[in-house]
C-alpha cells in the first residue's frame, strides 16, 4: 500500500504570500485612510455651512431681507466685528476674539496653506474670529456693511460682499488646509455662497489652491 503524504507551504511560499499582502495593504490602506478624512471633512463642513446659513436667513428676517447697513458702517475691522456679532447671536458659541492675530480662536503658528502647499494670503490678519460650541473656528475678514467689497482675490472677482467667513471644522486641529478642513463662504446683501469653483478643488494631486472644494462638497 502506498502512503500519500500531505505537502504544506513551505516557509519560503508563506513568506511570499504575506510580502503580497503586506505591499497591498500599504499602498491600499493610506489610501482608505484618506477617503475617510475626506468623508469627515466633507460632513462637517455641510454642518457648518447649514448652521451659518440659517443663522443668515434670521438675519435677514430681523433686518428688512437684507444685511446691507444691517450695522454702522466704520471700518473693517470694525465692520467685520459688527457683521459677526449679528451672526453670533444665532449660533453656539463658547469664545469671541476681537484680533485673529492672538492665537486664542484662529490660528498663528503653524499658519494654513492652501490645498497646493503654498501660504495662505488671509494668516496673520487682526480680523476678528470665534469658537462656535462644537469646536469650529470661524474667521470674520474684509467687512463692508454697505457690502461694497469687490475686487479680486486668488483669480476669483468679488462684486458687492459684505464679509467673507473662513470656517476651520475641526477646530485647531490639523491639517488646518484650504479645500481639507478650512473652507470660506462668502456673504452678501441677500445671500451666502461657498467660496470657489469646483474646478478649483484637485485633491488628487493636490494642485490648486482650493477654495473649490467648499462648493464641489456640499453638492457631492
Amino acid at each position: 500500500m502506498r502512503i500519500v503524504k500531505n505537502k504544506g507551504f513551505t516557509l519560503s511560499e508563506v513568506l511570499v504570500v504575506l510580502l503580497i499582502i503586506g505591499v497591498v495593504a500599504a499602498m491600499t490602506i493610506p489610501t482608505l485612510i484618506n477617503e475617510l478624512q475626506y468623508m469627515e471633512y466633507k460632513q462637517a463642513w455641510k454642518k457648518e455651512y447649514a448652521a451659518i446659513n440659517n443663522a443668515f436667513k434670521l438675519i435677514l428676517a430681523e433686518n428688512g431681507g437684507t444685511l446691507k447697513y444691517a450695522c454702522p458702517l466704520v471700518s473693517w475691522v470694525d465692520d467685520s466685528i459688527a457683521i459677526r456679532q449679528l451672526f453670533l447671536d444665532h449660533l453656539n458659541v463658547q469664545k469671541s476674539c476681537n484680533n485673529s492675530t492672538t492665537g486664542e480662536c484662529w490660528h498663528t503658528s503653524p499658519l494654513p496653506k492652501n490645498l497646493n502647499g503654498t501660504d495662505q494670503l488671509l494668516n496673520g490678519s487682526s480680523y476678528p474670529s470665534s469658537i462656535l460650541n462644537d469646536g469650529a473656528l470661524l474667521k470674520f475678514h474684509a467687512g463692508r456693511s454697505d457690502c461694497s467689497f469687490s475686487g479680486l482675490v486668488y483669480g476669483y472677482s468679488f462684486q458687492n460682499q459684505c464679509i467673507n467667513i473662513a470656517v476651520d471644522v475641526n477646530g485647531f486641529k490639523k491639517p488646518n488646509v484650504i479645500g481639507k478642513d478650512i473652507f470660506q463662504v462668502s456673504v452678501f446683501a441677500d445671500k451666502i455662497t461657498p467660496f470657489g469653483i469646483v474646478s478649483d478643488c484637485k485633491l488628487f494631486p493636490p494642485s490648486d489652491f482650493g477654495f473649490g472644494c467648499a462648493t464641489k462638497y456640499l453638492f457631492d
